[in-house]
């Protein structure tokens, strides 16, 4: 396994919704986004451990599009863990939308 920082495919999933995304992690700062919205915030590690703080807001407007936590901007926190095959999985609450459960799943394209 490499470390954490490198670019990651973002798979994410509610009850409503099922999208992906592009994630970069380095040095701390994490980017990234997806057809309609942008994230950009921080990450911490601690041993297999990964919290990433972003701020999600929208960028573009379609009309077959919606923001999967329903708000043009929010904050959100993803707790996570690092599994074999550089990927790793967790779970996400946005204080916006609290009834919105979220599960996240990054894999690795590139250190």
């Amino acid at each position: 396994m490499t470390g954490f920082e490198g670019l990651y495919k973002a798979e994410f999933m509610t009850p409503e919704h099922h999208g992906y995304g592009v994630l970069s992690m380095s040095q701390g700062l994490a980017r990234g986004g997806d057809s309609i919205m942008c994230y950009d915030g921080r990450y911490r590690t601690i041993g297999t451990d990964v919290t990433l703080d972003l701020e999600v807001a929208r960028h573009s407007h379609f009309k077959s599009m919606e923001p999967i936590f329903k708000r043009e901007i929010c904050t959100l926190t993803i707790t996570a863990k690092r599994l074999e095959g550089d990927r790793i999985a967790g779970t996400g609450c946005s204080p916006e939308a609290r009834d919105i459960p979220l599960k996240v799943i990054l894999t690795k394209l590139r250190d």
